[in-house]
């Protein structure tokens, strides 16, 4: 299989509202990973009175630059 240079790529046309539906999306998907990412740190919070000592936590954190290039 050869390889299509970049100036030679077509592009796909989306509609408008297949870019508006696409930007709704990942704004609501970051609301609720910000969201989550808020309560998990409450109730590890109240679980565990250190917080930073706390193994899970830091693994929580961890996995969660991984997963999401923080």
């Amino acid at each position: 299989m050869e390889r299509i240079k970049l100036k030679d790529r077509i592009l796909p046309k989306y509609t408008k509202g297949e870019e508006i539906f696409n930007m709704t999306s990942h704004i609501v998907g970051a609301v609720l990973r910000s969201s989550c990412n808020s309560i998990m740190c409450c109730i590890c919070c109240y679980k565990w009175k250190c917080i930073w000592n706390c193994k899970w936590f830091n693994l929580w954190i961890y996995n969660d630059s991984i997963i999401h290039n923080v």
